[in-house]
């Protein structure tokens, strides 16, 4: 094995080995931050130097095309009266004060009404106003987007999908996994504009038969979405404030409304520790109550 000089992308070092052995292909993969690149013994002298440099060039490049269309973080924010109208529905965020240790959030006609535990900071308030409301959203547009998926598959490719998930990645817009057959996108992509949510769709659809960058990859890609590189370029240019909310100013007390009475038999969801929280997981569709 030799060590290569790394490469440096959007300031992250990337280590670069290059490995002879017995396999028929030469091979370039990534992982952990090393990019492993494979020559078999059959190739040699010249040609092995070129083929390392060709795999290395095409490895570079696409890591750089993925790192454009990653999403910056930004804080993403629920508050307190906030509307939000996500594929066609209303969700209506409504947050009270509750005498209880642990915060709660019961979703009925369309509002989501977080009842927050007493004691917490301003930060912690907001916290769990964004996690419970998030998982809330997740829980009940999954089917939606799930359907979307579907649609688009069957009108492009007809290939055999798994489940869809949706979940707060701060690296990536989607992902698909060939182990498990699971297409993730990012819970961001339901505050951008329909167009640009299905290009991402198409994306990761495509990666069920190519799990690469090639060019067989872009032109299935293409042929089902023409436009897919204006899509993406919106996505690349204001990707990093999709559900980045501006809080309006606080309305004066005696203005405020009174909260509502929360009835039996609403969706609830309860969270125990919820500041160690990193991202919404799954939710089940079994029952109504989801731990944080």
């Amino acid at each position: 094995m030799a060590i290569e000089e790394p490469v440096f992308i959007s300031g992250k070092e990337y280590r670069i080995e290059r490995i002879r052995g017995f396999s028929a292909y030469a091979t370039a993969k990534l992982h952990d931050g090393t990019i492993t690149i494979k020559i078999p013994i059959y190739i040699s002298g010249e040609r092995a130097a070129k083929v390392f440099q060709s795999l290395k060039r095409r490895m570079v490049r696409s890591l750089e095309r993925a790192k454009e269309y990653e999403p910056k973080p930004e804080y993403l924010n629920f508050y307190d009266g906030q509307v939000l109208q996500i594929m066609g529905r209303v969700f209506a965020i409504k947050t009270v004060e509750s005498a209880n240790q642990n915060s709660q959030a019961r979703f009925k006609d369309g509002t989501i009404t977080i009842r927050l535990a007493s004691g917490l900071a301003v930060k912690e308030r907001e916290r769990h106003t964004y996690v419970l409301s998030s998982r809330t959203i997740v829980k009940n547009i999954l089917p939606d987007v799930t359907a979307r998926a579907n649609q688009l598959n069957e009108s492009h490719f007809h290939f055999g999908l798994g489940r869809i998930r949706l979940k707060e990645q701060s690296s990536r817009w989607g992902s698909y996994s060939k182990r498990t057959n699971i297409i993730n996108l990012n819970f961001r992509l339901l505050f951008a504009p329909p167009e640009v949510f299905d290009s991402v769709i198409i994306h990761e659809l495509a990666h069920i038969k190519h799990q690469n960058h090639s060019k067989r990859f872009w032109k299935l890609v293409l042929g089902a979405m023409p436009d897919y590189k204006e899509r993406r370029k919106w996505l690349r240019k204001n990707g990093n404030l999709l559900g980045v909310f501006q809080k309006p100013d606080p309305v004066p007390q005696n203005e405020a409304l009174s909260a509502t009475a929360i009835q039996e038999g609403e969706q609830m969801l309860q969270v125990a520790d919820i500041v160690n929280a990193q991202e919404p997981k799954q939710q089940n569709q079994g029952g109504a109550r989801q731990g944080i």
